[in-house]
């Protein structure tokens, strides 16, 4: 499949179009529509997805190993810049509610502006996005579950984490956004490239990329007792 194409064509998408009305402002968006914040998140994760932001051999030689995989005709890498371009795509929607029709983009009193339930909402639209384009159920459900989690690892979770050593953290970050952590790092790490408010937690991820063990496929299951004890 031409990534390049399918990024053309969902920009020209009247859904994705909608976001050019939606303007942002508050710590992470200063006056910025959604629109142009989507394509320059894209654009970021383009350059990023190379993973020269990883300096340590063995995190890099895994990270490649990651990002080239392909999935149902799509290396995972242009999957994930796909959802950089796509994450927010939920700030298009309005909502119903006892007779009114409302943004789910809120401005309030002091002009700064929320998006609550625009992960799990906009990750909805994901397959009358995709399916028309010939993506598989597979990789529908992939980016559908990415975009939904895609604000895991916000500042919060780095904020509340902040005397953890780096063992400890990565194991909690694989433990969290079912199992696709390494996505939704990237993707904030995109999300908030240029946003001064995150500049620690950005340094933390890109620590977290350059840790081997973030690679590590972890399985979870059920452990049997031996002997009937």
């Amino acid at each position: 499949m031409d990534i390049e194409y399918i990024i053309a064509t969902l920009i020209k998408n009247k859904i994705f179009k909608k976001l050019k009305s939606v303007n942002e402002n508050n710590l992470w968006h200063e006056n910025e529509t959604v629109y142009d914040h989507s394509i320059k998140t894209m654009k970021i994760a383009q350059k990023e997805i190379k993973g020269k932001f990883i300096t340590n051999h063995k995190a890099r030689e895994l990270y490649f190993h990651f990002a080239n995989k392909h999935i149902d005709g799509i290396k995972r890498g242009n999957i994930m810049v796909l959802i950089a371009l796509l994450h927010d795509i939920g700030k298009a929607l309005s909502y119903k509610e006892g007779g009114h029709v409302l943004p789910i983009t809120t401005i309030h009193p002091d002009g700064t502006t929320t998006s609550p339930g625009h992960q799990y909402y906009g990750s909805t639209l994901i397959p009358e996005l995709l399916a028309p384009l010939g993506f598989s159920q597979k990789l529908i459900m992939y980016v559908t579950k990415v975009v939904a989690l895609h604000d895991t690892f916000n500042d919060g979770y780095f904020t509340s984490r902040k005397d953890w050593n780096f063992t400890l953290l990565t194991a909690d970050v694989k433990a969290q956004a079912e199992g696709y952590y390494i996505e939704t790092l990237f993707n904030i790490y995109c999300d908030n490239y240029y946003s001064d408010v995150s500049k620690e937690s950005k340094e933390t991820i890109i620590k977290l990329f350059n840790k081997p063990l973030l690679y590590v496929p972890r399985d979870y299951f059920i452990l049997e007792k031996k002997n009937g004890k």
